[in-house]
């Protein structure tokens, strides 16, 4: 196999298996800080941000595997959080453009927005840590 070739199914399986970690990890933080009220217990939110972030971890994981060769930067890790945040900043300028058009229905909360930035660099060094290792443990062997 070509190390340059895409194998859109290893994006979409590292991305997936991230986000859902990583919706774990949203939880847990977010549970802590209690930034925002959570419409039921943590315990029913579980399937929720574990769909939510394999949802997002999906499209950062397929994203990554068709333009890591494009991305600014040497490694895997460093592209990973780069697009990770750069795809956090397309939800947010939606949001707000949101805002701009209704605002008596979108509301911008600075300390929510400010944790979902903190928490997207997260989901690009999970995944980041996890295609490494997955390159690692895949790399053909020399004898």
């Amino acid at each position: 196999m070509i190390q340059n070739s895409i194998n859109l199914m290893r994006g979409v399986s590292i991305g997936v298996l991230s986000g859902m970690i990583w919706g774990i990890v949203v939880l847990v933080i977010s549970s802590f800080t209690q930034l925002f009220a959570f419409d039921f217990s943590v315990f029913n939110n579980i399937p929720v941000f574990i769909a939510g972030g394999a949802g997002f971890g999906l499209l950062l994981g397929a994203f990554l595997e068709v333009s890591k060769d494009k991305l600014p930067f040497r490694g895997i890790v460093p592209n990973s959080v780069a697009l990770s945040v750069s795809i956090w900043i397309l939800f947010f300028g939606g949001g707000l453009l949101l805002h701009l058009l209704t605002p008596n229905r979108y509301h911008l909360e600075g300390h929510q927005h400010l944790q979902g930035f903190f928490l997207s660099i997260v989901l690009g060094l999970i995944l980041g840590i996890f295609w490494k290792k997955w390159e690692d443990f895949f790399k053909p062997q020399e004898y």
